[in-house]
């Protein structure tokens, strides 16, 4: 459980829209963590600040005696369900190439390695596939219907598609020296604050409009491999989460990753819940 201090902590901080406060426009220039130049360059930018103001972005900053120590910024996003995953798809194939055979073909050793990474009978397995190629036939004709239309151009076809939040960006101040390490032995300023201020921004956008997930894209390149066990590990984000989504140039060697919005709120209730935090 959070003791009085550190709630009293949490409460004097200031969350705000980057536009919210004129002073915010200096402040961010004086924002420090040169380990990520990414996240520098767009704090940083003077687009950043009409983006914010415009509500392309929300950028939030959060404050402690009018210091930004920590930046995040969310937006409208959606991801998607596909009609049948690339390795379904492979795996279906291979089934249906041996049952076409009557069973007298040689079963590939990759429909033995599916089904036992699925805890799979035969007589599941072959409802699976069924399930596949019920999916493939009903999407044909809508297919089809598209090409005649011509609304094939500028629409997927995709088995159902889910609204989400991405958090665009996350980063805390590489020269923090206030308060929290000492009310907070043991934890990371990002998590807390994280789980503390974004996450209720995240409940209370769920209060106003249709949303299911939260998703962001984690640089995946060597450096910054711990970020992705990061966000697994701490925030409960997967990187298989069985959804797809599309993936802009920005997010270009990103790894997706993914939850459901309840999730979210049930892992930070149970972050601040613990016996010690």
């Amino acid at each position: 459980m959070l003791t009085d201090e550190q709630n009293a902590w949490l409460d004097a901080l200031v969350c705000q829209r980057l536009s919210a406060d004129e002073n915010n426009d200096t402040l961010r220039l004086e924002f420090k963590n040169d380990a990520v130049e990414s996240l520098m360059d767009f704090i940083g930018h003077h687009d950043t600040l009409t983006k914010d103001a415009s509500g392309e972005i929300a950028v939030y900053v959060v404050k402690e005696n009018g210091k930004i120590i920590a930046f995040f910024s969310l937006q409208c996003g959606m991801i998607y369900e596909k009609i049948v995953s690339e390795e379904d798809l492979k795996i279906y194939r291979l089934f249906k190439e041996y049952s076409d055979s009557g069973g007298k073909g040689v079963k590939d050793e990759r429909l033995g390695m599916y089904q036992a990474l699925n805890n799979m009978s035969d007589s599941e397995l072959s409802r699976r596939m069924m399930d596949i190629e019920t999916r493939l036939h009903d999407v044909a004709p809508k297919k089809n219907d598209e090409q005649r239309s011509g609304e094939s151009d500028d629409v997927t076809l995709v088995r159902k598609t889910v609204p989400a939040i991405e958090v665009v960006h996350l980063c805390r101040a590489e020269d923090y020296e206030g308060d929290f390490y000492n009310l907070f032995p043991g934890k990371r300023l990002g998590t807390v604050l994280f789980m503390a201020k974004a996450v209720k921004i995240i409940s209370d956008v769920t209060k106003l409009v249709g949303c299911k997930y939260v998703y962001l894209f984690a640089v995946t390149d060597e450096r910054d491999n711990k970020l992705v066990a990061h966000y697994q590990d701490y925030f409960g984000f997967r990187s298989n989460p069985g959804y797809g989504v599309n993936n802009g140039l920005k997010a270009s060697g990103c790894l997706f990753m993914a939850q459901s919005v309840a999730e979210l709120m049930e892992r930070a209730k149970e972050y601040f819940t613990e016996s010690e935090v």
